[in-house]
């Protein structure tokens, strides 16, 4: 990994420092991505994506062997791993929106698949899934908006469905 990390830099010297950090750092913070993340293999995307965010930020960094440092790298860490959790808990969010809208035709594909799925859709029908499923507005609340009827509405969201059974990713 740590040569991915280098590959973004471009001075030796970056690159120096950041292996240094690499090799005294890891460990911790590995150990602080664990204590918020409790899922190891969510811990080390965390350690991956702190190390990348610390690419951006070696200038900031003046002696490795600081407690400056440290408590430098720990705040980066501890924001990542708050980022990801955000980002795990808005995908569960979305999840529990769509799952009026998962049927027998969607059970087995994942969150990101069925929205790349809907991503495909028509724009009326996209348009439509969003209303319904996203911001949660009633069958009314769509037909006032669109200017349609609610036979038009049932209508558009039972193609909708059909549309992302046959949709390929």
């Amino acid at each position: 990994m740590l040569i991915l990390y280098l590959s973004v830099l471009d001075t030796q010297e970056e690159k120096d420092k950041l292996e240094q950090l690499y090799i005294n750092y890891k460990k911790l913070i590995y150990s602080i991505a664990f204590e918020y993340m409790r899922n190891s293999f969510l811990a080390e995307d965390a350690v991956h994506n702190t190390f990348l965010k610390l690419t951006n930020y070696l200038d900031k960094i003046d002696a490795i062997y600081d407690h400056k440092t440290v408590n430098f790298i720990g705040i980066v860490t501890k924001s990542v791993c708050i980022d990801m959790l955000r980002k795990e808990k808005a995908l569960e969010q979305i999840e529990l929106r769509l799952d009026g809208m998962i049927d027998s035709c969607c059970e087995d594909l994942d969150i990101k698949d069925l929205l790349k799925k809907i991503d495909k859709l028509p724009e009326i029908y996209r348009n439509t899934v969003m209303l319904k499923y996203f911001y949660k507005l009633s069958n009314q609340q769509i037909c006032d908006i669109n200017g349609i009827s609610i036979v038009t509405l049932r209508k558009r969201l039972s193609r909708a469905k059909k549309y992302l059974n046959e949709v390929e990713l």
